[in-house]
């Protein structure tokens, strides 16, 4: 295995500041496809969210497939990648990367990869910089509520999920970590600090003076709430387990080589790995029902066109 890093994977949870990072590594000269592959912005990512839309879709295919999706994700068993559902998928898939990522050193950002990263790893000749973006999962659940009405169990319950699949993705790699409240403090040193770590870390970059000011892209009005650790601590929706998971994330390193673990978290939330199963099944249910509500749609439609055409023909 290579001992250079040859990109970026931007891995936290959603609404975790992922976004921000994204964009500013962007600027300072790392590849992102054109605004036109990229979701657009919205009203709940004013700067866009950084994600290629046909690889974000790709990812959700392979969350179907295993029964899941991205608020909803599946419990991977440790032949998941096995799965002929998913296998089916590696050509695809790995088809749609070079379509979009043809460009060293490259920088790719979508939540679902701390899930899912493994099937990538396997597709691609990579050995990438993980920076995991972190942030306290109570700033997580009031900015998923604003934007999908989630239940705050419910966020905590993902944030989870995804930090620790991020933590397990990261083994092996060379790996970087922020809060994103610490770039939003001083985008611009963030800024210099990340330009030196990847450096550092021996991904070349653009001259400094060729990168537009952070501040110009991040602005602190985006971090709309604000909880400490010791409110996390007292929160009736936070375990012991996550706790601890929180303190891991923000003990971990700027960057080390490679990332050897992350100490012990302890284990997973047994409320949130139920919680998060039963909200699976639930929205399968839903895929299902809603399928098969589009094939009797469909058949209506078809026998009502054939009856139309027969009263045309007996005209």
């Amino acid at each position: 295995m290579s001992r250079t890093p040859s990109s970026v994977v931007v891995l936290g949870m959603h609404r975790s500041g992922t976004s921000l990072v994204t964009g500013l590594l962007g600027r300072l000269g790392l590849f992102l496809p054109s605004a036109s592959d990229l979701y657009a912005p919205s009203e709940f990512n004013p700067r866009g969210n950084q994600e290629v839309m046909e690889l974000t879709a790709m990812n959700e295919r392979i969350l179907h497939a295993l029964g899941g999706e991205w608020s909803a994700p599946p419990l991977l068993s440790s032949g998941w990648l096995d799965e002929p559902a998913v296998a089916a998928l590696r050509e695809p898939a790995r088809a749609v990367f070079d379509r979009f990522m043809g460009t060293r050193p490259w920088v790719w950002k979508d939540p679902r990869l701390c899930l899912l990263w493994p099937f990538w790893q396997q597709l691609l000749d990579e050995q990438p910089l993980m920076l995991l973006v972190v942030r306290n999962p109570l700033e997580t659940a009031n900015s998923l509520r604003r934007r999908d009405d989630f239940d705050e169990c419910v966020s905590v319950a993902l944030w989870e999920r995804y930090c620790r699949g991020a933590l397990q993705a990261a083994q092996g790699q060379w790996v970087a970590a922020t809060t994103y409240e610490a770039v939003l403090e001083d985008p611009d040193g963030w800024a210099l600090r990340a330009r030196e770590q990847l450096a550092g870390a021996g991904l070349g970059l653009p001259d400094s003076e060729r990168s537009p000011p952070a501040s110009q892209f991040a602005e602190r009005s985006f971090r709309r709430t604000s909880h400490t650790r010791d409110e996390l601590a007292t929160s009736p929706w936070v375990s012991g387990e996550q706790l601890a998971l929180y303190d891991t994330l923000c003990a971990l390193p700027e960057v080390s080589d490679p990332f050897a673990g992350a100490g012990d978290a302890g284990p997973c939330t047994a409320w949130a790995t139920a919680l998060l199963e039963e909200r699976r099944r639930g929205r399968q249910a839903h895929r299902e029902a809603q399928r098969r509500l589009h094939i009797a749609q469909g058949r209506t439609a078809g026998a009502l066109v054939r009856r139309a055409v027969r009263r045309l023909r007996g005209r």
